[in-house]
């Protein structure tokens, strides 16, 4: 998880590296969009906000946002685009790298106690961008998303078969959701 924010940190560094060699060619850009993820065993909604700076034909900031596929978590993560043509309208590609927090922490009921723990977040993708006025764009997506999850189940209470180590035993499960995420945005 570390290793998440250190990226985070390093491209708003980098953003600010660059504001400072071409400030006139710097821009401030806000990147909210909405989707489908859409994997094998569900669909679900996603929200997702981006900030940062445009350079050129690139892009790097900082996002964040709800991913409900399965399991209900908030996406932090980096977010790193370019355009293809240095055109208003142009193809982009981009790639997003963080962590996928669950919503929950723990539950519990009679039997056991379920523990979630963070887990990585990936999405990279092709899309478009179409001028409306000015700086406000709309932007189509389409591209490959992955959430990873952690989930410890723990007994509790009275249970008669205990294994031969004796006491509760502990359950652990690893989620991987591989999904399809079309997404569209305003941006400006």
């Amino acid at each position: 998880m570390r290793q998440i924010y250190f990226v985070i940190i390093a491209l708003l560094f980098f953003a600010l590296n660059i504001q400072a060699q071409q400030k006139s060619e710097l821009k401030f850009s806000s990147i909210n969009q909405f989707g489908i993820l859409k994997g094998s065993s569900d669909q679900a909604l996603q929200i997702q906000t981006v900030n940062g700076a445009a350079y050129k034909t690139w892009f790097a900031g900082a996002g964040a946002g709800l991913d409900d596929y399965n399991f209900k978590t908030f996406t932090i993560f980096a977010d790193l685009r370019k355009n293809i043509l240095n055109k208003s309208q142009t193809p982009f590609v981009y790639v997003d790298m963080g962590t996928s927090i669950p919503s929950k922490k723990q539950e519990e009921d009679l039997w056991q106690t379920t523990t979630y723990k963070s887990g990585l977040y990936f999405d990279a993708g092709v899309g478009y961008t179409i001028p409306i006025k000015g700086s406000l764009s709309f932007n189509f997506s389409a591209g490959y998303s992955q959430k990873y999850l952690h989930e410890t189940r723990m007994a509790k209470g009275i249970v008669i078969d205990y294994p031969a180590g004796g006491g509760p035993q502990a359950e652990y499960y690893d989620y991987t959701f591989k999904r399809l995420s079309i997404k569209m945005a305003l941006r400006f």
